[in-house]
């Protein structure tokens, strides 16, 4: 069986290691942006990381440290709209 991989053409890795020292850093982060865009620019898999190389994560969590500046459940939302 053939992977899924070898299937698709267009492939999007959204670089979200975003160290928390900048207050400006992710805040405008929009997942109806990021959908909006991949679906447009016919991406068919998008890598979006739920925590980062600093520990941080994109989504609520009592188990970790959200981001700060990351208000949004950036990646359950952005993973909603794209699926």
């Amino acid at each position: 069986m053939e992977r899924w991989t070898r299937k698709r053409f267009r492939r999007v890795i959204l670089d979200l290691h975003l160290p928390d020292f900048s207050p400006e850093l992710g805040k405008k982060l929009d997942p109806e942006r990021i959908a909006d865009c991949m679906s447009r620019a016919g991406c068919e898999v998008l890598v979006l990381p739920a925590k980062n190389h600093f520990g941080l994560t994109t989504y609520p969590t009592s188990a970790g440290t959200r981001h700060p500046n990351i208000a949004r459940d950036l990646f359950g939302e952005t993973l909603e709209l794209c699926h």
